[in-house]
């Protein structure tokens, strides 16, 4: 129990070092008024934040989180989950809502490359649209989101899935089908 506690201050202290790292080089750019409550591991990345990356709320992640926020706007609720692995790429703007849970290597792009015939694959531009997730959502491992989706509150996407079009709220999205959830009465 006590190694526990002394593994857990020294990830906290980490944490807290990288914070203010990542505070003095993005200055502006990032808002994160609850990162004394947050816990972000050691090995996350978070880079290239040209945009603006805005925590409303307490954050948790696990390692190897990977945000690129490249002239977008990423607005993460409150008491967000993301498990190991997660990555995110926005060049336009990416809404999480509030209790949102993100399984292990979670990806969300918001933008697609633009292909043209007789055009070199390194001057090919990308096309953006906006992703907005809801309330309460919950992402199963290995899920791919795409731009232009917006998933409703209370919905839960299983794992493995690819997501392209929007999702309603309180689905359950498997198979590339929805499924009502209903709630159980308590008699």
């Amino acid at each position: 129990m006590f190694v526990y506690k002394i593994q857990r201050g020294i990830s906290r202290l980490i944490f807290i070092m990288r914070f203010i790292y990542w505070k003095i080089l993005y200055r502006k750019r990032i808002v994160f008024p609850y990162y004394y409550m947050s816990c972000i591991d050691s090995g996350a990345n978070i880079r290239n934040i040209n945009g603006k990356l805005i925590f409303k709320g307490r954050f948790v992640s696990r390692r190897n989180l990977s945000i690129n926020v490249n002239n977008g706007t990423l607005v993460l609720g409150k008491d967000v989950f993301f498990n190991q692995g997660v990555s995110i790429n926005c060049q336009g703007r990416i809404s999480i809502g509030d209790y949102t849970i993100l399984g292990e290597d979670v990806k969300m792009y918001d933008h697609n490359h633009r292909f043209e015939l007789g055009t070199l694959t390194k001057d090919l531009d990308f096309s953006i649209k906006d992703i907005n997730i809801g309330d309460n959502v919950w992402l199963g491992s290995n899920v791919i989101v795409l731009s232009g989706v917006t998933i409703g509150d209370n919905s839960v996407i299983s794992a493995g899935s690819v997501v392209r079009k929007d999702i309603p709220s309180n689905m359950i999205f498997k198979d590339g089908e929805y499924i009502k959830i209903v709630k159980k009465r308590n008699f």
